[in-house]
């Protein structure tokens, strides 16, 4: 019953990553998309005459994609300063 118990366990532990992952890659692609709007959103808005042109820092910086890895190395270092919960 033990090693039943403990395969099922397993299981559950690995799909469990498994969705953690998938979600991940969905969320990546689902900013890179939303970026990409963005920037065609903002093109658009350049090339038509009849909208006075402007600045807009945010739309800027909302035009780059994350980058993973560094987002990856901001959330780790802020799990770290963070005490741990009780």
């Amino acid at each position: 019953m033990t090693t039943l118990v403990l395969i099922t366990a397993n299981r559950q532990t690995r799909n469990a990553e498994e969705r953690s992952h998938l979600d991940l890659q969905v969320n990546l692609l689902a900013e890179r998309k939303v970026a990409k709007l963005i920037a065609l959103v903002e093109e658009l808005r350049r090339d038509l005459p009849m909208v006075r042109d402007r600045i807009d820092r945010e739309a800027d910086s909302m035009q780059e994609a994350v980058d993973p890895a560094a987002m990856l190395a901001a959330l780790e270092r802020a799990s770290e300063t963070e005490p741990p919960e009780k």
